[in-house]
């Protein structure tokens, strides 16, 4: 009898292991008060074993917005949160899966390794350097194009605590590129873990991916660990047509790879830390890639000996202290990162073409290597001492440099034999340097109860192109208590990259120029949040926004032949809106829907192109039985059309559906976590936008089955 009475209070723990601290101990206590007839009889509800519930419905803090933790109906930015159990309840392998829910965001791909593109509200780029991605407020972008970078991937999903999301500018806080957005990862520490997991996932295209977390206290120090390694053949799915497909059209040779696959491989180990003590807090991302398949490259030729190597670091120190005197409180962060990037085998002729009437029996593969390494200082003060509004200040510095780049190929086309070409001047792009520094005031007025008005300005200076001046003001009327009315405004700037400013003209394909400025944006919008009740959420929101000054490669004359260079010429003007719905459809089951719209257009009102008009995003998540977690997403992606000048035929709608079935017992006593689920269910061909010039644009995924499984002790 005490044995099924222990087993009773174990099913019934999971009623309260994700409730508030305060719920947990009430509801143990009333609990342990029962007798056991009436243990019996308690019901098992959805959020009791994940949390997913209460998770999906209930306002969520956001810090983001403002740089002060706010409430997401009343923020001052059109914002998305995501968290570790949305993540795990969806089954998201990787940060895509992760951000295909964020109401406006689309992800696409880039040619090179194909690479996600996260396009927001159809701002659409080959670099998407118009989103800033930080990990835990650190900045993570290239200086060389205004990407990522090649040598950074994400960290993995299950190290996540939450994503922050600002969806419009961000500039006033955040500086450069974050004109269409701000995604921001927190990663866990030590309390978000507490203890130690192993995991392992596999599935389709031989992908092979164990990890281990362990969050603990040693001596006064709160330590988490991740360790992460990746390996997979990435997916098959077929290029029609590559640069080399054109050179044998022209040529009458046959040695494209394609209609073929993209080579997309790799293995990748990766070690995160986090260690904190009282105000102080350390982080540090280390990552490694070894035979890393290079997709389209930046050739636009399918390689299969093509690979890269990638090495990253990023660390990070920082104090923050929420009164470090009367009223006034503090945050200061020093960080460092440094990524090594190597091309090896990079053809952009294969062995046997011909181009320019040559011949070229060893085809024409390049070496490339990029090295670069940023360091940053940031300052930011808290200030209550008002009545009535909070001010929050802030001063920073950074440094970037490009600080070895490495090149050699065939410069004999009939020998083997690859050149070290630095020795003869020639560079891919030269060695240079980047200086950036920033002030920003904010000032957060509580006007009355029901009203808050926001405004700040943030001044970047640059040591290499002319600095820029981005004001934000949000008011926010409480309208009442379940209603939430928002008008937003902000300017944004994207950084010209060193090859739109750099690149020489020995490159033969373009030509940077030195007297870029920064692209400008203006942004308005409108925001309204309404609570029906406790079970049912709606958001909407409206933009517009204005984007002059952007970067555009043209065809010019230079020394008698025709070069592309680049030039502040380009506008874009968009609107659009977004809508969202969050439902508790009853103790069991949930349900999330939202929808966008969004149309862009250029100076001379034609069609931006290349990004969807229309998507949708439903994510249902049912509780079966106890302990049985079913989730189903649909993603919809409709009318994307092409740009002017790109006569092909448009880009196939599509809708991905994925399921995910999850066994997870929260007892202790049971720490098992087990998944199996199916990506791309109904196996569709979907394609992102590629390069004008080719046939067939870039292939995601077909259908794929994954599982993992995780112990936790």
């Amino acid at each position: 009898m005490k044995f099924i009475y222990n087993i009773l209070i174990v099913i019934s723990f999971n009623t309260i292991v994700f409730a508030s601290n305060e719920e947990k101990e009430a509801r143990l206590d009333a609990l342990m008060g029962l007798e056991i007839e009436q243990l019996g009889e308690v019901e098992v509800k959805l959020d009791d074993v994940f949390d997913i519930f209460d998770g999906l419905v209930k306002p969520q803090n956001v810090k983001v917005a403002s740089g002060i933790q706010q409430s997401t109906a009343t923020a001052p930015a059109s914002t998305t949160v995501i968290t570790s159990q949305d993540i795990e309840a969806t089954g998201a392998r990787n940060l895509e899966e992760v951000l295909e829910a964020v109401p406006g965001m689309h992800v696409s791909l880039s040619e090179y390794r194909f690479a996600p593109l996260y396009d927001v509200r159809g701002m659409h780029s080959s670099t998407n350097n118009e989103i800033l991605m930080m990990v835990n407020g650190v900045p993570i972008k290239s200086i060389i194009d205004g990407s990522r970078g090649g040598a950074w991937s994400p960290p993995p999903v299950q190290s996540i605590s939450r994503i922050e999301i600002i969806r419009g500018p961000g500039s006033a806080l955040y500086g450069a590129d974050a004109v269409s957005g701000v995604v921001n990862i927190i990663t866990k520490i030590a309390d978000d873990i507490n203890g130690t997991e192993i995991g392992f996932r596999t599935g389709s295209f031989q992908i092979y991916n164990p990890w281990l977390l362990h969050g603990g206290e040693h001596k006064g120090f709160k330590t988490m660990l991740s360790l992460n390694y990746l390996d997979t053949d990435g997916h098959k799915e077929t290029v029609y047509q590559d640069m080399q497909s054109l050179l044998d059209k022209a040529s009458g040779t046959n040695v494209s790879k394609a209609q073929g696959r993209a080579y997309l491989q790799q293995k990748q180990l990766s070690i995160q830390a986090n260690v904190s003590k009282e105000n102080w807090q350390s982080n540090l991302y280390w990552l490694r890639g070894r035979n890393i398949g290079a997709g389209l490259s930046t050739t636009f030729v399918i390689s299969p000996e093509e690979n890269h190597e990638q090495d990253f670091i990023q660390a990070d120190i920082a104090y923050n202290n929420s009164q470090i005197i009367k009223d006034w409180g503090i945050n200061a962060r020093l960080s460092y990162q440094g990524a090594d990037d190597k091309l090896l085998n990079s053809y952009s002729a294969r062995p046997g073409a011909i181009r320019n009437g040559e011949l070229l029996p060893y085809g024409a593969p390049n070496n490339v290597g990029y090295y670069q390494r940023q360091t940053r200082l940031d300052l930011s003060s808290l200030y209550r001492g008002f009545d009535k509004h909070i001010i929050r200040l802030g001063i920073g510095a950074s440094y970037a440099e490009l600080y070895k780049t490495t090149w050699s190929y065939l410069l004999n086309k009939q020998s083997p034999v690859m050149v070290d070409v630095r020795a003869l001047g020639m560079v891919s792009i030269p060695e240079n340097a980047r200086q950036n520094r920033y002030l920003f005031a904010q000032d957060t007025w509580h006007i009355d109860s029901n009203w808050e008005l926001t405004t700040g300005i943030r001044h970047d200076w640059y040591s290499d192109f002319e600095g820029t001046t981005n004001p934000r003001a949000a008011l926010v009327w409480q309208v009442m208590p379940s209603l939430t009315a928002k008008l937003l405004y902000g300017k944004a700037f994207r950084a010209p990259s060193f090859v739109e400013m750099y690149l020489p003209a020995s490159n033969v394909v373009a030509a940077g120029n030195p007297h870029l400025k920064a692209e400008v944006s203006s942004t308005w919008e409108i925001g309204v949040d309404y609570r029906l009740n406790s079970d049912l959420n709606l958001a909407l929101n409206v933009f517009d926004y204005t984007v002059t000054d952007k970067i555009q490669r043209t065809l010019t004359k230079l020394n008698n032949f025709s070069i592309y260079t680049y030039n502040n010429i380009g506008t874009l003007k968009g609107s659009g809106f977004e809508l969202e719905t969050r439902w508790k459809i009853n103790n069991k089951s949930s349900l999330l829907f939202n929808y966008a719209y969004a149309k862009v257009k250029t100076e001379n009102s034609n069609e931006a192109g290349n990004y969807p008009h229309h998507q949708a995003y439903v994510r249902h998540d049912l509780l079966l039985g106890n302990n049985w977690f079913f989730n189903t997403k649909i993603n919809w992606v409709s009318n994307r059309d092409r740009p002017l000048g790109d006569d092909r035929p448009l880009l196939k709608d599509y809708v991905e559906l994925d399921l995910t079935l999850r066994y997870k017992n929260m007892s202790k006593f049971n720490p098992w976590d087990i998944a199996i689920g199916v990506r791309n269910l109904l196996n569709e061909d979907r394609r992102e936008p590629g390069d004008a010039r080719l046939i067939g644009d870039y292939p995601k995924a077909g259908r794929e089955i994954f599982g993992e499984i995780r112990y936790k002790f």
